[in-house]
């Protein structure tokens, strides 16, 4: 890749390209393209991957978040066409825009336009109200067809991620929820998809928190639990992020989280994004064709239940 890839919604700082290879030691002529090509030509060798011409940017975006390791990037990219394969009801092509009605005005997932000053890239996930199961899985479905948006239109050196649960009702939820499920998603977020996490501020005064916080730690890395922050109300965030950067909600100069979610919509639901996202949909596994049992190649990712 000679330039930052473009879709109309991401800005970026003039010098994130040189900025972001350089902070996972790739930035030297050549130097990312040579790991693109590697993986390029490890994918063709790999009987079980069943798609071969995965993108050259979604390949360099794993190196990115994998720091550079192409042994990470093997792994995440296994484990990434492994849940494809197990969790179809996910990853099939689907109607954004109808799913997106669904949880219109009670579930906003995006990701903001503008980095922080450190290539950082902002997602906001802030859920309101008593969802329900169905719900919830489309709410699992846009976070993940958000995901593969930004592997192929972004480029961060990681995330942060401002969960505002200040809104939902966790007493409810609590009862209500699939815990497996809400696991079997967190593992694939940071396991497939192999996101760079820095901070997670979950925004909400309410102690039931707490509760699902234990949950995770259950499961989770001490490292991913110890960059988890619980504050109760948004005006903290601006201790953290330039106004520039915050929607009008949290007294940012930002459009308003109506606005970001709807135009970030039409990104996911643009013509040559669907295409895009069916192509995608081949990049899974044939368990018949692996070379070594799945347990032994794609480490935690078979840590996953399907009910």
């Amino acid at each position: 890749m000679e330039a930052l890839p473009h879709h109309g919604y991401l800005e970026f700082h003039r010098d994130s390209l040189e900025v972001v290879r350089r902070g996972v030691g790739l930035h030297r002529p050549g130097e990312m393209a040579d790991a693109v090509r590697i993986l390029q030509d490890w994918v063709k060798q790999q009987e079980h991957l069943l798609k071969k011409d995965i993108h050259p940017v979604y390949l360099e975006t794993f190196i990115v978040m994998c720091k550079g390791s192409l042994e990470r990037v093997k792994a995440a990219l296994d484990r990434m066409c492994t849940a494809r394969t197990l969790l179809p009801h996910y990853f099939d092509p689907y109607d954004v825009l109808a799913e997106f009605q669904l949880v219109k005005g009670r579930s906003y997932v995006f990701p903001l336009p503008q980095p922080t000053e450190d290539h950082w890239r902002v997602l906001v996930w802030k859920f309101v109200g008593q969802l329900s199961t169905r719900e919830v899985e489309a709410i699992y479905k846009i976070i993940f067809t958000t995901l593969d948006y930004i592997k192929r239109y972004d480029y961060h050196s990681g995330a942060t991620i401002i969960y505002d649960v200040s809104e939902l009702d966790l007493k409810y939820m609590l009862t209500n929820l699939n815990l497996m499920e809400l696991k079997n998603f967190y593992m694939t977020v940071l396991e497939s998809y192999a996101l760079r996490v820095k901070k997670i501020h979950v925004i909400t005064a309410s102690k039931i928190v707490y509760t699902f916080i234990n949950f995770f730690k259950q499961f989770l890395k001490k490292k991913i639990v110890d960059r988890l922050m619980v504050h109760e109300s948004w005006e903290v965030l601006q201790q953290y992020y330039p106004r520039h950067v915050l929607p009008k909600d949290y007294s940012g100069t930002e459009r308003s989280l109506d606005e970001l979610q709807d135009d970030f919509i039409a990104q996911l639901a643009s013509e040559d994004y669907r295409e895009y996202l069916q192509e995608l949909s081949a990049a899974r596994v044939d368990d018949t064709l692996r070379p070594t049992r799945p347990d032994e190649d794609c480490g935690t990712f078979r840590t996953l239940t399907i009910d």
